[in-house]
């Protein structure tokens, strides 16, 4: 119920509709509580923060670069994938750019990397030579103005698969400790707490 006059739901009232109006907020049908009073719901809108995800890969020889576009509910409203012989920073800055441009509303990018990471910076060693020692986080952050995020693509992993299996386990009361994973290209420990195990010099977490 809105009709509320006291000063925090004069403050509540008021922040709902700036949350309304940056539409990070949705209103939903009007109905009655156990008291047939009106009420007035409100939903958040998952669509007002999309995420970018950006995966990339080293096959044959060829730079794959995936690209997924989903909400902050987790939906995946679209899916890119380029091959490239080389993969220089500016081209992913073109990719980015592109898809920003269709899709206004992101607010982070996540991109895997597959190999070391340090504090945002590539190695100097791995599979794309053309983005050794390349601040890909500081790089995208002045050119979108969005925050970035980027990690070796198995500890990426590990936090994906971790937090779905957190809220899983959550759902059913239960307690863990840690989850470890191993891939081809490494392994990845995703502890309780939210956090991955790394390895010194940006590898993934040893298992």
């Amino acid at each position: 119920n809105l009709r509320c006059s006291a000063p925090s739901g004069k403050i509540m009232i008021s922040k709902l509709e700036e949350l309304l109006e940056a539409g990070e907020v949705i209103q939903l049908m009007q109905g009655e509580n156990g008291t047939r009073r009106h009420i007035q719901k409100y939903a958040y809108n998952f669509n007002y923060a999309q995420i970018c995800g950006i995966a990339l890969f080293s096959e044959h020889g060829c730079r794959r670069v995936v690209m997924v576009l989903a909400n902050s509910g987790g939906k995946i409203l679209e899916r890119r994938e380029f091959d490239f012989a080389k993969l220089p920073p500016e081209k992913l800055r073109e990719l980015v750019r592109d898809m920003m441009t269709d899709y206004p509303a992101i607010k982070v990018i996540s991109l895997s990397y597959p190999g070391p990471v340090l504090n945002g910076v590539t190695a100097s060693y791995g599979d794309f030579p053309e983005l050794y020692n390349f601040p890909a986080a500081e790089f995208l952050m002045a050119e979108f103005g969005v925050k970035v995020l980027i990690e070796n693509d198995v500890n990426m992993a590990a936090l994906g698969i971790g937090g779905e299996i957190i809220f899983k386990i959550q759902q059913k009361r239960g307690v863990f400790n840690a989850i470890s994973l191993w891939g081809w290209s490494g392994g990845g420990v995703f502890c309780e707490g939210g956090h991955i195990c790394r390895w010194p010099r940006g590898l993934g977490g040893g298992v």
